[in-house]
Formats: C-alpha cells, structure tokens, sequence
C-alpha cells in the first residue's frame, strides 16, 4: 500500500492499441499520474468506471493529473 502523498514505484505498462509502452518514470516531475487496473474488462463495473473518469477529465487536468486505465 502506497501512503497519501508519497511516490509510486517505477512501472512500465503497455498501451494496447498503440502498440507502445509508457513508463510512471515519464511523468515525475510534470504531472500527476491516476491509474485505473481493470482486471475485468467485460464486468459491469468497467461500464460505470470508465465515464465516470471521462466525466472527471476537466477536474483532473485543473489538479495537473493525467489519468491511465
């Protein structure tokens, strides 16, 4: 667990349709990272999960966050 206001480690992930990989690393020091795991993509959760963030993306960008799922 990761304590409120203390760095995550260095992660490398895959963006799927780009075909690319991004690491947290790229973003220290510009902006703040949210990361959304969706093990289940197929779930009904996934569903309310993903508009919610998209509906989210103004205050986000006011808090100088980038948000990953």
């Amino acid at each position: 667990m990761i304590e409120v206001g203390k760095s995550a480690p260095d992660v490398e992930l895959a963006r799927h349709l780009a075909g690319t990989k991004f690491s947290l690393a790229q973003f220290q020091g510009q902006k703040n990272v949210t990361l959304m795991f969706r093990p289940l993509d197929w779930t009904p959760t996934l569903s309310r999960e993903v508009p919610g963030l998209e509906a989210l993306k103004e205050e986000f960008k006011a808090c100088d966050t980038e948000a990953l799922g």
